[in-house]
Protein backbone atom coordinates (compact mmCIF):
# COMPACT_ATOMS: atom_id res chain seq x y z
CA UNK A 1 0.00 0.00 0.00
CA UNK A 2 2.83 2.43 0.84
CA UNK A 3 4.44 1.80 -2.56
CA UNK A 4 1.15 2.46 -4.32
CA UNK A 5 0.76 5.78 -2.51
CA UNK A 6 4.28 6.88 -3.43
CA UNK A 7 3.73 5.96 -7.07
CA UNK A 8 0.44 7.85 -7.05
CA UNK A 9 2.14 10.96 -5.72
CA UNK A 10 4.90 10.68 -8.33
CA UNK A 11 2.31 10.26 -11.07
CA UNK A 12 0.33 13.23 -9.77
CA UNK A 13 3.37 15.49 -9.63
CA UNK A 14 4.48 14.28 -13.05
CA UNK A 15 1.03 15.13 -14.36
CA UNK A 16 1.36 18.69 -13.10
CA UNK A 17 4.64 19.08 -14.98
CA UNK A 18 3.17 17.75 -18.21
CA UNK A 19 0.13 20.03 -17.96
CA UNK A 20 2.27 23.09 -17.32
CA UNK A 21 4.54 22.14 -20.19
CA UNK A 22 1.65 21.69 -22.61
CA UNK A 23 0.36 25.18 -21.95
CA UNK A 24 3.20 26.47 -24.14
CA UNK A 25 2.17 26.35 -27.78
CA UNK A 26 4.54 25.91 -30.68
CA UNK A 27 6.54 29.00 -31.61
CA UNK A 28 5.42 30.62 -34.88
CA UNK A 29 7.08 33.26 -37.09
CA UNK A 30 5.00 36.31 -37.92
CA UNK A 31 4.53 36.44 -41.67
CA UNK A 32 6.47 39.57 -42.54
CA UNK A 33 10.16 40.32 -42.85
CA UNK A 34 12.23 42.41 -40.47
CA UNK A 35 15.73 43.67 -41.11
CA UNK A 36 18.81 42.59 -39.15
CA UNK A 37 19.34 43.67 -35.55
CA UNK A 38 15.70 44.54 -34.86
CA UNK A 39 14.49 44.84 -31.25
CA UNK A 40 10.91 44.42 -30.01
CA UNK A 41 8.54 45.52 -27.27
CA UNK A 42 4.94 44.43 -26.83
CA UNK A 43 1.58 44.91 -25.11
CA UNK A 44 -1.36 42.49 -25.24
CA UNK A 45 -5.09 43.17 -24.87
CA UNK A 46 -8.41 42.07 -26.40
CA UNK A 47 -7.39 43.53 -29.77
CA UNK A 48 -4.32 41.31 -30.04
CA UNK A 49 -0.54 41.50 -29.64
CA UNK A 50 0.68 45.06 -30.19
CA UNK A 51 4.34 45.08 -31.24
CA UNK A 52 6.73 47.96 -31.78
CA UNK A 53 9.96 46.93 -33.48
CA UNK A 54 12.89 49.25 -33.92
CA UNK A 55 16.34 49.46 -35.50
CA UNK A 56 18.70 52.17 -36.76
CA UNK A 57 16.68 54.95 -35.12
CA UNK A 58 13.35 53.94 -36.71
CA UNK A 59 10.21 52.47 -35.11
CA UNK A 60 7.40 50.48 -36.71
CA UNK A 61 4.18 48.91 -35.44
CA UNK A 62 2.51 45.56 -36.02
CA UNK A 63 -0.62 43.88 -34.66
CA UNK A 64 -1.06 40.09 -34.55
CA UNK A 65 -3.65 37.73 -33.12
CA UNK A 66 -2.92 35.16 -30.42
CA UNK A 67 -2.19 32.44 -32.98
CA UNK A 68 0.38 34.51 -34.84
CA UNK A 69 -1.86 35.71 -37.64
CA UNK A 70 -0.69 39.14 -38.79
CA UNK A 71 -3.44 41.77 -38.76
CA UNK A 72 -1.21 44.68 -39.85
CA UNK A 73 2.50 45.42 -39.97
CA UNK A 74 5.18 47.92 -41.06
CA UNK A 75 3.14 50.90 -39.86
CA UNK A 76 5.84 53.54 -39.60
CA UNK A 77 6.01 55.55 -36.37
CA UNK A 78 9.49 57.00 -36.85
CA UNK A 79 11.61 56.59 -39.98
CA UNK A 80 15.01 54.99 -39.79
CA UNK A 81 17.76 57.48 -39.11
CA UNK A 82 15.52 59.65 -36.92
CA UNK A 83 17.47 58.80 -33.76
CA UNK A 84 14.64 56.99 -31.93
CA UNK A 85 15.27 54.16 -29.49
CA UNK A 86 14.06 52.26 -26.38
CA UNK A 87 10.49 51.99 -27.70
CA UNK A 88 7.59 50.79 -25.54
CA UNK A 89 3.94 50.29 -26.50
CA UNK A 90 0.66 50.35 -24.54
CA UNK A 91 -2.94 50.40 -25.73
CA UNK A 92 -6.39 51.35 -24.47
CA UNK A 93 -9.13 50.23 -26.85
CA UNK A 94 -8.40 51.67 -30.30
CA UNK A 95 -5.86 54.10 -28.82
CA UNK A 96 -2.27 52.87 -29.11
CA UNK A 97 0.72 54.75 -27.66
CA UNK A 98 4.40 54.35 -28.50
CA UNK A 99 6.75 55.72 -25.81
CA UNK A 100 10.38 56.18 -26.81
CA UNK A 101 13.50 58.35 -26.69
CA UNK A 102 14.38 60.77 -29.46
CA UNK A 103 16.71 63.79 -29.50
CA UNK A 104 16.90 64.03 -25.69
CA UNK A 105 13.12 63.88 -25.32
CA UNK A 106 10.74 61.27 -23.96
CA UNK A 107 8.26 61.17 -26.81
CA UNK A 108 4.76 59.70 -26.97
CA UNK A 109 3.22 59.00 -30.37
CA UNK A 110 -0.47 58.13 -30.53
CA UNK A 111 -2.66 56.22 -32.95
CA UNK A 112 -6.45 56.48 -32.75
CA UNK A 113 -7.08 53.69 -35.27
CA UNK A 114 -5.20 50.69 -33.88
CA UNK A 115 -1.86 51.65 -35.37
CA UNK A 116 -2.82 52.47 -38.96
CA UNK A 117 -1.58 56.06 -38.63
CA UNK A 118 0.44 57.88 -35.97
CA UNK A 119 0.63 61.38 -34.51
CA UNK A 120 4.29 61.65 -33.49
CA UNK A 121 3.80 65.12 -32.02
CA UNK A 122 1.10 64.01 -29.59
CA UNK A 123 3.23 64.73 -26.49
CA UNK A 124 6.86 64.92 -25.37
CA UNK A 125 9.00 65.89 -22.41
CA UNK A 126 12.68 66.90 -22.41
CA UNK A 127 15.24 64.85 -20.52
CA UNK A 128 16.85 66.48 -17.52
CA UNK A 129 20.24 65.92 -19.14
CA UNK A 130 21.37 63.55 -21.95
CA UNK A 131 22.18 59.94 -22.79
CA UNK A 132 18.94 58.10 -22.00
CA UNK A 133 19.74 54.39 -21.86
CA UNK A 134 16.43 52.75 -20.84
CA UNK A 135 12.69 53.51 -20.80
CA UNK A 136 9.98 51.40 -19.15
CA UNK A 137 6.31 52.32 -19.65
CA UNK A 138 3.16 50.65 -18.30
CA UNK A 139 -0.51 51.49 -18.72
CA UNK A 140 -2.49 52.42 -15.60
CA UNK A 141 -6.14 52.70 -16.64
CA UNK A 142 -6.14 55.53 -19.17
CA UNK A 143 -2.81 56.92 -17.89
CA UNK A 144 0.76 55.92 -18.73
CA UNK A 145 3.44 55.55 -16.05
CA UNK A 146 7.05 55.91 -17.22
CA UNK A 147 10.48 55.46 -15.68
CA UNK A 148 13.84 55.96 -17.39
CA UNK A 149 17.54 56.41 -16.72
CA UNK A 150 19.81 59.11 -18.16
CA UNK A 151 23.18 60.72 -17.46
CA UNK A 152 23.28 62.58 -14.13
CA UNK A 153 24.03 66.29 -14.49
CA UNK A 154 27.75 66.95 -13.89
CA UNK A 155 28.59 63.26 -13.47
CA UNK A 156 29.46 60.10 -15.33
CA UNK A 157 26.83 58.24 -13.27
CA UNK A 158 23.18 57.90 -14.25
CA UNK A 159 19.94 58.92 -12.54
CA UNK A 160 16.53 57.23 -12.44
CA UNK A 161 13.45 59.35 -13.14
CA UNK A 162 9.70 58.74 -12.94
CA UNK A 163 6.68 60.53 -14.39
CA UNK A 164 3.02 59.92 -15.27
CA UNK A 165 1.31 60.99 -18.51
CA UNK A 166 -2.40 61.83 -18.60
CA UNK A 167 -3.06 61.50 -22.35
CA UNK A 168 -6.07 63.80 -22.74
CA UNK A 169 -7.11 64.33 -26.36
CA UNK A 170 -6.59 68.08 -26.49
CA UNK A 171 -4.15 68.72 -23.67
CA UNK A 172 -2.02 65.75 -22.59
CA UNK A 173 -0.30 66.56 -19.31
CA UNK A 174 2.77 65.26 -17.46
CA UNK A 175 2.58 64.97 -13.68
CA UNK A 176 4.16 63.37 -10.58
CA UNK A 177 7.73 63.85 -11.85
CA UNK A 178 10.49 62.65 -9.52
CA UNK A 179 14.25 62.14 -9.73
CA UNK A 180 14.02 58.87 -7.86
CA UNK A 181 17.73 58.23 -7.30
CA UNK A 182 18.44 61.75 -6.03
CA UNK A 183 19.76 60.51 -2.67
CA UNK A 184 22.19 57.96 -4.08
CA UNK A 185 25.76 59.26 -4.25
CA UNK A 186 26.41 57.06 -7.28
CA UNK A 187 23.02 57.65 -8.89
CA UNK A 188 20.88 54.85 -10.28
CA UNK A 189 20.44 52.84 -13.44
CA UNK A 190 18.45 50.06 -15.13
CA UNK A 191 15.07 50.91 -13.50
CA UNK A 192 11.77 49.06 -13.46
CA UNK A 193 8.66 49.50 -11.34
CA UNK A 194 5.40 48.02 -10.10
CA UNK A 195 2.32 49.73 -8.66
CA UNK A 196 -1.03 49.35 -6.96
CA UNK A 197 -3.83 51.90 -6.79
CA UNK A 198 -2.20 53.24 -3.62
CA UNK A 199 1.56 52.83 -3.96
CA UNK A 200 4.39 52.85 -6.46
CA UNK A 201 7.62 50.84 -6.12
CA UNK A 202 10.64 51.81 -8.25
CA UNK A 203 13.59 49.40 -8.34
CA UNK A 204 17.00 50.39 -9.70
CA UNK A 205 20.71 49.61 -9.33
CA UNK A 206 23.34 52.00 -7.99
CA UNK A 207 26.79 52.54 -9.50
CA UNK A 208 28.26 50.10 -6.95
CA UNK A 209 25.81 47.37 -8.07
CA UNK A 210 23.45 47.58 -5.08
CA UNK A 211 19.76 46.99 -5.85
CA UNK A 212 17.49 49.70 -4.40
CA UNK A 213 13.75 50.14 -3.90
CA UNK A 214 11.96 53.44 -3.36
CA UNK A 215 8.25 53.79 -2.61
CA UNK A 216 5.80 56.54 -3.52
CA UNK A 217 2.76 56.91 -1.26
CA UNK A 218 -0.85 57.78 -2.11
CA UNK A 219 -0.35 61.40 -1.02
CA UNK A 220 2.54 61.81 -3.46
CA UNK A 221 5.31 61.68 -0.85
CA UNK A 222 8.34 59.47 -1.39
CA UNK A 223 9.86 57.26 1.27
CA UNK A 224 13.60 56.90 1.74
CA UNK A 225 15.34 54.46 -0.55
CA UNK A 226 15.80 50.91 0.75
CA UNK A 227 18.66 48.53 -0.10
CA UNK A 228 17.27 45.24 -1.37
CA UNK A 229 19.15 42.28 0.15
CA UNK A 230 20.53 39.71 -2.25
CA UNK A 231 22.58 36.53 -2.20
CA UNK A 232 26.24 37.60 -2.06
CA UNK A 233 29.41 35.62 -2.60
CA UNK A 234 33.06 36.24 -1.66
CA UNK A 235 34.89 39.03 -3.48
CA UNK A 236 32.90 40.96 -6.14
CA UNK A 237 29.10 41.02 -6.51
CA UNK A 238 27.39 42.94 -9.31
CA UNK A 239 23.59 43.02 -9.53
CA UNK A 240 23.06 43.69 -13.23
CA UNK A 241 19.30 43.27 -13.64
CA UNK A 242 16.26 43.78 -11.43
CA UNK A 243 12.49 43.47 -11.87
CA UNK A 244 9.70 43.99 -9.29
CA UNK A 245 6.28 42.32 -9.15
CA UNK A 246 3.34 42.81 -6.81
CA UNK A 247 1.82 39.52 -5.63
CA UNK A 248 -0.97 39.85 -3.08
CA UNK A 249 0.19 42.24 -0.35
CA UNK A 250 3.89 41.88 -1.16
CA UNK A 251 6.43 43.41 -3.49
CA UNK A 252 8.65 40.69 -4.97
CA UNK A 253 11.92 41.50 -6.76
CA UNK A 254 13.86 39.19 -9.05
CA UNK A 255 17.53 40.09 -9.51
CA UNK A 256 20.52 38.77 -11.41
CA UNK A 257 23.89 38.82 -9.60
CA UNK A 258 27.16 38.33 -11.46
CA UNK A 259 29.88 37.50 -8.93
CA UNK A 260 33.56 36.64 -9.10
CA UNK A 261 36.06 35.36 -6.53
CA UNK A 262 39.73 34.46 -6.47
CA UNK A 263 39.24 31.07 -8.10
CA UNK A 264 35.59 30.93 -9.09
CA UNK A 265 32.61 32.99 -10.16
CA UNK A 266 29.15 32.71 -11.56
CA UNK A 267 25.74 34.23 -12.21
CA UNK A 268 22.62 33.64 -10.17
CA UNK A 269 18.98 34.71 -10.29
CA UNK A 270 17.54 35.36 -6.84
CA UNK A 271 14.49 36.75 -5.13
CA UNK A 272 13.74 39.13 -2.24
CA UNK A 273 10.42 40.46 -0.97
CA UNK A 274 8.66 42.62 1.60
CA UNK A 275 5.12 43.57 2.63
CA UNK A 276 3.72 46.54 0.70
CA UNK A 277 3.49 48.75 3.79
CA UNK A 278 6.76 47.65 5.39
CA UNK A 279 10.44 48.48 5.00
CA UNK A 280 11.80 45.09 6.10
CA UNK A 281 13.04 43.16 3.10
CA UNK A 282 13.46 39.39 3.29
CA UNK A 283 16.13 37.67 1.24
CA UNK A 284 15.19 34.27 -0.14
CA UNK A 285 18.29 32.08 0.41
CA UNK A 286 17.43 29.94 -2.61
CA UNK A 287 18.58 30.91 -6.09
CA UNK A 288 18.97 29.60 -9.62
CA UNK A 289 22.31 29.30 -11.40
CA UNK A 290 22.66 30.74 -14.87
CA UNK A 291 25.84 31.42 -16.85
CA UNK A 292 27.91 33.54 -19.19
CA UNK A 293 27.15 33.34 -22.89
CA UNK A 294 30.63 34.69 -23.61
CA UNK A 295 33.37 36.15 -21.44
CA UNK A 296 31.53 39.48 -21.00
CA UNK A 297 27.93 38.59 -21.90
CA UNK A 298 25.41 36.88 -19.60
CA UNK A 299 22.66 34.67 -20.92
CA UNK A 300 19.36 36.63 -21.10
CA UNK A 301 16.29 35.95 -19.00
CA UNK A 302 12.71 37.25 -19.01
CA UNK A 303 10.01 37.27 -16.35
CA UNK A 304 6.34 38.24 -16.11
CA UNK A 305 3.46 37.96 -13.64
CA UNK A 306 0.03 36.50 -14.40
CA UNK A 307 -3.30 37.20 -12.72
CA UNK A 308 -3.22 33.93 -10.79
CA UNK A 309 -0.28 35.21 -8.69
CA UNK A 310 2.51 33.32 -10.45
CA UNK A 311 5.81 34.84 -11.50
CA UNK A 312 7.00 33.14 -14.68
CA UNK A 313 10.72 32.96 -15.48
CA UNK A 314 12.62 31.81 -18.56
CA UNK A 315 16.40 31.65 -18.16
CA UNK A 316 19.46 29.62 -19.11
CA UNK A 317 19.91 26.86 -16.53
CA UNK A 318 23.63 26.24 -16.01
CA UNK A 319 23.04 22.82 -14.49
CA UNK A 320 20.93 21.65 -17.45
CA UNK A 321 22.96 23.53 -20.09
CA UNK A 322 19.71 24.68 -21.69
CA UNK A 323 16.96 27.22 -21.29
CA UNK A 324 14.37 26.49 -18.62
CA UNK A 325 10.89 27.73 -17.80
CA UNK A 326 9.93 27.86 -14.11
CA UNK A 327 7.42 29.51 -11.77
CA UNK A 328 8.00 31.44 -8.58
CA UNK A 329 5.07 30.74 -6.25
CA UNK A 330 4.92 31.59 -2.54
CA UNK A 331 8.63 32.53 -2.50
CA UNK A 332 9.69 29.19 -3.98
CA UNK A 333 11.05 28.40 -7.43
CA UNK A 334 9.39 25.42 -9.07
CA UNK A 335 11.26 22.61 -10.73
CA UNK A 336 12.00 22.78 -14.45
CA UNK A 337 8.65 22.82 -16.28
CA UNK A 338 9.55 23.22 -19.95
CA UNK A 339 12.38 24.10 -22.29
CA UNK A 340 11.57 27.47 -23.87
CA UNK A 341 14.28 29.14 -25.93
CA UNK A 342 15.28 32.79 -25.83
CA UNK A 343 17.34 34.79 -28.31
CA UNK A 344 20.91 34.82 -27.07
CA UNK A 345 22.05 38.11 -28.54
CA UNK A 346 19.14 40.26 -29.62
CA UNK A 347 15.67 40.85 -28.19
CA UNK A 348 13.26 38.96 -25.91
CA UNK A 349 9.97 40.26 -24.56
CA UNK A 350 7.67 38.30 -22.22
CA UNK A 351 4.24 39.90 -21.75
CA UNK A 352 1.34 38.67 -19.61
CA UNK A 353 -2.33 38.98 -20.50
CA UNK A 354 -4.51 37.80 -17.61
CA UNK A 355 -3.26 34.20 -17.13
CA UNK A 356 -1.71 33.92 -20.60
CA UNK A 357 1.87 34.74 -21.59
CA UNK A 358 3.29 35.84 -24.92
CA UNK A 359 6.98 35.48 -25.70
CA UNK A 360 8.01 37.77 -28.56
CA UNK A 361 11.61 37.63 -29.72
CA UNK A 362 13.99 38.35 -32.59
CA UNK A 363 17.28 36.62 -33.34
CA UNK A 364 18.34 37.97 -36.73
CA UNK A 365 21.59 39.77 -36.01
CA UNK A 366 23.07 39.79 -39.51
CA UNK A 367 20.27 38.86 -41.92
CA UNK A 368 16.59 39.44 -42.58
CA UNK A 369 14.23 37.38 -40.46
CA UNK A 370 10.91 37.27 -38.61
CA UNK A 371 9.51 38.19 -35.25
CA UNK A 372 8.84 34.94 -33.38
CA UNK A 373 5.74 34.46 -31.20
CA UNK A 374 4.97 31.79 -28.63
CA UNK A 375 1.91 31.64 -26.37
CA UNK A 376 1.49 30.14 -22.91
CA UNK A 377 -2.21 29.37 -23.18
CA UNK A 378 -3.95 29.18 -19.79
CA UNK A 379 -7.64 29.41 -18.93
CA UNK A 380 -9.19 32.88 -19.30
CA UNK A 381 -10.49 34.89 -16.37
CA UNK A 382 -14.15 34.82 -15.40
CA UNK A 383 -16.23 37.57 -17.07
CA UNK A 384 -16.78 40.52 -14.76
CA UNK A 385 -19.67 42.87 -13.92
CA UNK A 386 -22.65 40.84 -15.20
CA UNK A 387 -25.83 42.95 -15.28
CA UNK A 388 -29.45 42.31 -16.25
CA UNK A 389 -31.70 44.77 -18.05
CA UNK A 390 -34.61 45.04 -20.45
CA UNK A 391 -33.56 44.60 -24.08
CA UNK A 392 -34.55 47.72 -26.04
CA UNK A 393 -37.47 47.16 -28.38
CA UNK A 394 -38.85 43.89 -27.05
CA UNK A 395 -38.42 43.90 -23.24
CA UNK A 396 -36.68 40.52 -23.23
CA UNK A 397 -34.10 39.73 -20.55
CA UNK A 398 -30.68 41.03 -21.59
CA UNK A 399 -27.50 40.08 -19.75
CA UNK A 400 -24.34 42.09 -20.36
CA UNK A 401 -20.82 41.96 -18.91
CA UNK A 402 -17.41 43.54 -19.31
CA UNK A 403 -15.59 42.02 -22.26
CA UNK A 404 -12.50 40.01 -21.28
CA UNK A 405 -9.22 41.70 -22.19
CA UNK A 406 -7.56 38.44 -23.33
CA UNK A 407 -6.39 38.31 -26.93
CA UNK A 408 -7.61 34.74 -27.48
CA UNK A 409 -11.26 34.80 -26.39
CA UNK A 410 -13.37 32.77 -28.83
CA UNK A 411 -16.85 33.06 -27.30
CA UNK A 412 -18.96 33.31 -24.16
CA UNK A 413 -21.42 30.73 -22.83
CA UNK A 414 -24.60 31.92 -21.10
CA UNK A 415 -26.23 29.70 -18.50
CA UNK A 416 -29.64 30.11 -16.83
CA UNK A 417 -31.59 28.45 -14.08
CA UNK A 418 -35.28 28.90 -13.27
CA UNK A 419 -36.09 28.40 -9.60
CA UNK A 420 -39.69 27.33 -10.25
CA UNK A 421 -38.52 24.70 -12.76
CA UNK A 422 -36.17 22.95 -10.40
CA UNK A 423 -33.27 25.40 -10.42
CA UNK A 424 -31.22 23.31 -12.86
CA UNK A 425 -28.46 25.20 -14.74
CA UNK A 426 -28.83 25.06 -18.52
CA UNK A 427 -26.59 26.39 -21.30
CA UNK A 428 -28.94 28.65 -23.27
CA UNK A 429 -26.55 30.03 -25.86
CA UNK A 430 -23.16 31.33 -26.93
CA UNK A 431 -22.07 34.67 -28.34
CA UNK A 432 -18.97 36.58 -29.35
CA UNK A 433 -20.51 39.79 -28.05
CA UNK A 434 -20.45 40.99 -24.44
CA UNK A 435 -24.23 40.71 -24.15
CA UNK A 436 -26.93 38.12 -24.78
CA UNK A 437 -30.72 38.36 -25.15
CA UNK A 438 -32.83 35.56 -23.65
CA UNK A 439 -35.59 34.97 -26.19
CA UNK A 440 -37.70 32.91 -23.77
CA UNK A 441 -38.36 35.40 -20.98
CA UNK A 442 -39.50 38.98 -20.59
CA UNK A 443 -37.72 41.21 -18.08
CA UNK A 444 -40.18 41.75 -15.19
CA UNK A 445 -38.26 42.48 -11.95
CA UNK A 446 -40.49 42.31 -8.89
CA UNK A 447 -43.51 41.16 -10.89
CA UNK A 448 -42.68 38.11 -12.99
CA UNK A 449 -43.83 34.57 -12.28
CA UNK A 450 -40.34 33.05 -12.56
CA UNK A 451 -37.06 33.62 -10.71
CA UNK A 452 -34.28 33.70 -13.30
CA UNK A 453 -30.56 33.51 -12.51
CA UNK A 454 -27.86 33.91 -15.16
CA UNK A 455 -24.11 33.39 -15.26
CA UNK A 456 -21.46 33.60 -17.99
CA UNK A 457 -18.14 31.94 -18.70
CA UNK A 458 -15.51 32.62 -21.35
CA UNK A 459 -13.98 30.13 -23.76
CA UNK A 460 -10.66 30.77 -25.50
CA UNK A 461 -9.38 29.57 -28.86
CA UNK A 462 -7.52 26.73 -27.14
CA UNK A 463 -10.84 25.43 -25.69
CA UNK A 464 -9.98 26.48 -22.14
CA UNK A 465 -12.97 27.63 -20.07
CA UNK A 466 -12.96 30.32 -17.42
CA UNK A 467 -14.67 30.06 -14.08
CA UNK A 468 -18.25 31.28 -14.15
CA UNK A 469 -19.06 34.90 -13.49
CA UNK A 470 -21.03 35.90 -10.46
CA UNK A 471 -24.69 34.96 -10.85
CA UNK A 472 -27.30 37.70 -11.33
CA UNK A 473 -31.02 37.23 -10.63
CA UNK A 474 -34.29 38.85 -11.68
CA UNK A 475 -37.96 37.99 -12.07
CA UNK A 476 -39.30 37.24 -15.53
CA UNK A 477 -42.37 36.23 -17.47
CA UNK A 478 -42.30 33.31 -19.83
CA UNK A 479 -42.94 34.51 -23.38
CA UNK A 480 -45.75 31.99 -23.91
CA UNK A 481 -47.95 33.82 -21.39
CA UNK A 482 -51.17 35.35 -22.74
CA UNK A 483 -50.45 39.07 -22.57
CA UNK A 484 -53.08 40.02 -25.16
CA UNK A 485 -56.42 38.58 -26.19
CA UNK A 486 -55.73 35.38 -28.06
CA UNK A 487 -57.76 34.32 -31.07
CA UNK A 488 -57.99 31.06 -32.91
CA UNK A 489 -54.99 31.93 -35.03
CA UNK A 490 -52.63 32.01 -32.04
CA UNK A 491 -50.80 29.46 -29.89
CA UNK A 492 -52.35 28.81 -26.53
CA UNK A 493 -51.61 26.42 -23.67
CA UNK A 494 -54.56 26.25 -21.23
CA UNK A 495 -54.66 25.59 -17.51
CA UNK A 496 -55.18 21.92 -16.75
CA UNK A 497 -58.55 20.85 -15.34
CA UNK A 498 -59.13 19.94 -12.62
CA UNK A 499 -56.32 21.52 -10.68
CA UNK A 500 -55.47 20.27 -8.05
CA UNK A 501 -56.17 16.77 -9.32
CA UNK A 502 -56.02 13.10 -8.24
CA UNK A 503 -54.87 11.16 -10.15
CA UNK A 504 -55.93 12.42 -13.62
CA UNK A 505 -56.31 15.82 -15.23
CA UNK A 506 -56.85 17.15 -18.74
CA UNK A 507 -54.50 19.48 -20.58
CA UNK A 508 -55.62 21.39 -23.67
CA UNK A 509 -53.87 23.65 -26.16
CA UNK A 510 -54.19 25.11 -29.62
CA UNK A 511 -51.70 25.63 -32.44
CA UNK A 512 -52.26 27.79 -35.54
CA UNK A 513 -49.64 25.96 -37.62
CA UNK A 514 -48.74 22.43 -38.64
CA UNK A 515 -45.58 21.05 -37.10
CA UNK A 516 -43.82 18.89 -34.55
CA UNK A 517 -45.35 19.29 -31.09
CA UNK A 518 -44.13 18.06 -27.73
CA UNK A 519 -45.91 18.15 -24.39
CA UNK A 520 -43.85 17.00 -21.41
CA UNK A 521 -44.25 16.96 -17.64
CA UNK A 522 -41.45 17.76 -15.14
CA UNK A 523 -41.09 17.59 -11.38
CA UNK A 524 -39.87 20.59 -9.35
CA UNK A 525 -36.25 19.48 -9.79
CA UNK A 526 -36.56 19.79 -13.55
CA UNK A 527 -36.60 16.03 -14.14
CA UNK A 528 -38.83 14.77 -16.93
CA UNK A 529 -41.53 12.42 -15.57
CA UNK A 530 -43.78 11.97 -18.62
CA UNK A 531 -43.95 12.65 -22.36
CA UNK A 532 -47.58 13.13 -23.36
CA UNK A 533 -47.08 14.22 -26.96
CA UNK A 534 -44.04 14.06 -29.27
CA UNK A 535 -45.27 13.98 -32.86
CA UNK A 536 -46.23 15.97 -35.95
CA UNK A 537 -49.72 17.50 -35.68
CA UNK A 538 -51.92 19.64 -37.89
CA UNK A 539 -52.97 23.10 -36.79
CA UNK A 540 -55.92 22.94 -34.40
CA UNK A 541 -57.05 22.46 -30.80
CA UNK A 542 -56.15 19.40 -28.74
CA UNK A 543 -56.75 17.86 -25.37
CA UNK A 544 -55.02 14.99 -23.60
CA UNK A 545 -55.47 13.26 -20.28
CA UNK A 546 -52.54 12.97 -17.86
CA UNK A 547 -52.60 10.07 -15.42
CA UNK A 548 -50.34 10.59 -12.39
CA UNK A 549 -51.33 7.45 -10.49
CA UNK A 550 -47.68 6.37 -10.15
CA UNK A 551 -46.34 9.76 -9.05
CA UNK A 552 -46.15 11.22 -5.54
CA UNK A 553 -48.10 14.28 -4.46
CA UNK A 554 -46.57 17.64 -5.27
CA UNK A 555 -46.24 20.38 -7.84
CA UNK A 556 -45.50 19.52 -11.47
CA UNK A 557 -44.80 21.63 -14.54
CA UNK A 558 -46.03 20.84 -18.03
CA UNK A 559 -44.38 22.39 -21.09
CA UNK A 560 -45.63 22.68 -24.67
CA UNK A 561 -43.11 23.14 -27.52
CA UNK A 562 -44.25 23.78 -31.09
CA UNK A 563 -41.65 25.22 -33.45
CA UNK A 564 -40.33 28.42 -31.90
CA UNK A 565 -43.29 28.65 -29.53
CA UNK A 566 -43.18 27.23 -26.00
CA UNK A 567 -45.11 27.73 -22.78
CA UNK A 568 -45.26 26.22 -19.30
CA UNK A 569 -47.96 25.84 -16.64
CA UNK A 570 -48.02 24.53 -13.09
CA UNK A 571 -50.35 21.87 -11.65
CA UNK A 572 -50.80 20.26 -8.24
CA UNK A 573 -51.18 16.52 -7.65
CA UNK A 574 -52.92 16.00 -4.29
CA UNK A 575 -53.45 12.39 -3.16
Amino acid sequence: MKTIKILAVIFFLSGITVIAQNLWKTEVPLNFTIQPNTKVSSFVDENGIHIVYFRNGGIRYALANSQGGVIKYDKVIESEGSGSDFANVVANGNLVYAIYHKNNYIRVARSTNLGDSWNTSFSSRPLTNTDCNKIVAYRDGSNIRITWSERRVGSYDNDVHYIRLIPNDQNPSWTDYKRVSENESGGGDNPDFAFTTEKLFVNYITSNWQPINRDRNTDGSWNNSEPIPFNQFPMTNRVVDIKPFIIGNEINTLYKNSWSGMTSGGVIIGHSYKALNNTNWIQDPNYLETDYLSWNTIYPHVAAKTSDGKIHLIYFDKNQSSYSYRNLINHSFSNHLATIYLSNYLSNCLVSNSNDLYLIRTDNISSNGNILLRQYDAAPLAPQNPQLSSNPGNNKVRISWTRNNEADIASYEIWRKVAELGGVWQNIGTTTNNYFVDNEYLYAPGAGDFTLTYKVRAKDIGNHYSEFSQGVTTRGEYLGKNYATLNTTEFKLNENYPNPFNPTTKISWQSPVNGQQTLKVYDVLGREVATLVDEYREAGSYEIEFDAANLPSGMYIYRLQSGSYSDVKKMILSK
